[in-house]
């Protein structure tokens, strides 16, 4: 089991660029634009959670989940940017991440892959 938030989020982008694999091999307008669409979402996702990182441990030491233990009651604006990355980078909806997927998707189905 992953403890350390950096090496999980860079696991994640092995499945981020899957999806945005997808939208490439459509080969189409519609995935080309949702792939730059995802692209552009995964970043901002990316860069809210890092952010946070970045802020607990500024001298680049790990993170761990147990950094995260008590979060919102020391920086709520914090905790919200974290929670948010993190659901959008999961695909929760009504995020960034969920719209991103639905478009990548959409297009390889109107593609027949």
């Amino acid at each position: 089991m992953q403890t350390d938030l950096k090496r999980l989020l860079a696991y994640s982008s092995i499945a981020h660029a899957g999806y945005l694999m997808i939208g490439l091999l459509c080969a189409s307008e519609l995935g080309y634009l949702s792939g730059i669409y995802y692209v552009v979402g995964y970043l901002f996702m990316n860069l809210a959670c890092f952010f946070v990182i970045y802020h607990l441990a500024p001298q680049g030491e790990n993170v761990s989940f147990d950094d995260l233990k008590g979060l919102y009651k020391r920086s709520p604006l914090m905790a919200l940017m974290l929670a948010v990355g993190a659901l959008g980078l999961a695909g929760i909806p009504p995020t960034i991440g969920f719209t991103g997927k639905l478009f990548i998707f959409t297009a390889a189905i109107k593609k027949d892959m």
